[in-house]
């Protein structure tokens, strides 16, 4: 999973001398939080949010903006309300990378570039977007949650079990770890929890921490 695979490519941008009330319209009309600010020469020299338009409408222009005071805001540009200081990321960096960026450096949303081009834009909606759909929710397919031996062969072994019984693992994700143990969540499709809770108890050394099962009757939790 890379960034290129789940930014938004291409983003709406705006130049540095454009009136910033500009920027509002074409934040409203295509439901933007943010623009990327980009000189005519190409040159990457911002970034403009929803909340910097904010901070600089009426009545607040005169305080934050000394340079060009105007309680209309009509003289104010783009250059003078966006934020000069903005985090980037390459096409190629895994997601989980950008993720952990985004973390360090305090930012909900990263710009993609290649080489000096800007290519995209990134934010912390789009890495949600994507842990939900890894972690299946929403699916009818059972969510198990499991600690297994922290050692070679025991997620080889587990999922040896489940296929024996025709259950298809769509989506696992490593939810904590220690020396000794592993806890895992897995979401699997094409078997009933009864047959499933049977084949992982008898065939491998597994402690069951919760169970979901949405085609049950009786969806239920924990490890029962």
């Amino acid at each position: 999973m890379l960034v290129r695979e789940y930014m938004t490519p291409d983003p709406v941008a705006i130049r540095p001398e454009s009136d910033f009330l500009a920027a509002i319209a074409i934040m409203k009309a295509g439901r933007f939080r943010s623009l990327p600010v980009v000189t005519a020469e190409g040159e990457l020299v911002g970034i403009v949010t929803d909340k910097d338009l904010a901070a600089a409408s009426p009545p607040a222009v005169a305080e934050l903006q000394p340079r060009k005071p105007d309680y209309f805001g009509v003289h104010l540009t783009v250059e003078q309300v966006m934020n000069p200081d903005f985090v980037v990321v390459e096409p190629e960096v895994p997601l989980e990378e950008a993720a952990l960026v985004m973390l360090d450096e305090r930012v909900d949303r990263l710009l993609v570039v290649s080489g000096e081009a800007l290519v995209g834009i990134i934010t912390y909606t789009d890495l949600f977007r994507q842990l939900v759909t890894i972690l299946g929710a929403g699916s009818s397919a059972i969510r198990l949650t499991v600690m297994v031996l922290n050692a070679p062969g025991q997620l080889a072994m587990l999922a040896t079990a489940i296929a024996s019984v025709g259950g298809n693992i769509v989506s696992l994700a490593t939810a904590g770890q220690t020396e000794e143990r592993l806890t895992l969540t897995l979401r699997i499709e094409d078997v009933d929890w009864p047959t499933l809770k049977q084949v992982i108890t008898e065939k491998c050394d597994v402690e069951i921490v919760h169970i979901c099962d949405p085609g049950s009757p009786h969806p239920r939790g924990g490890g029962e």
